[in-house]
């Protein structure tokens, strides 16, 4: 039942996205943004579409593991992510808001893959049951001219399917492995322009 509260807001996200491209003061703006946390970095590649008080991003993001100095590991995982999220707050010379938003590819693919590898399953220890699309939430700030913006950004992102490919890759490891932390909180800055 969760996945169909998620989808149904995805949906309406979704479908909400032409009523904010056709009023006056609404316009596309590509970005590029680098968060880091103590166990990795995430960086990401989007758009983001909305007026003054709305706005919706989608965003192909990917996930490094690293160590606390911030160097590469071998013992994590590496991931892409499609996200889907939702900014509301004060978009303006300077603006603030608040974000929400889920891995929609962690969505779309639980699904397909549930359908496909229903009766295969019942051997793999490490199945995805989390029943989260990767959900994360954060706040921003920053300035925004006229063709660009600079935001810093705080992100809480919960990673469960993060946990369960790392247990799957290293089930057969024969060296301890620490759990990767799921709770993670990433800081970092975006740059976007506008057209």
């Amino acid at each position: 039942m969760p996945k169909l509260s998620v989808l149904l807001t995805a949906s309406c996200m979704l479908l909400a996205t032409p009523v904010f491209v056709h009023a006056a003061d609404v316009g596309v703006a590509p970005f590029v943004s680098y968060g880091a946390s103590e166990e990795g970095s995430l960086a990401s590649v989007g758009a983001v579409v909305g007026g003054d008080n709305v706005r919706f991003a989608l965003a192909i993001s990917q996930y490094e593991g690293a160590d606390a100095l911030g160097f590469p590991r071998k013992d994590t995982v590496d991931f892409t992510n499609l996200d889907l999220s939702a900014r509301i707050g004060v978009f303006s010379e300077i603006s603030l808001y608040a974000e929400f938003g889920f891995a929609l590819d962690e969505l779309l693919l639980d699904e397909l893959l549930d359908d496909n590898d229903s009766n295969s399953s019942f051997n793999d220890p490490y199945e995805d049951d989390s029943q989260l699309p990767d959900p994360f939430i954060g706040i921003a700030g920053g300035f925004e001219q006229k063709h660009w913006s600079l935001t810093a950004f705080a992100r809480y992102r919960y990673l469960p399917s993060y946990e369960d490919e790392y247990l799957r890759l290293t089930a057969h490891s024969k060296t301890p492995v620490d759990e990767p932390d799921v709770h993670q909180i990433f800081t970092g800055v975006e740059f976007s322009l506008r057209f």
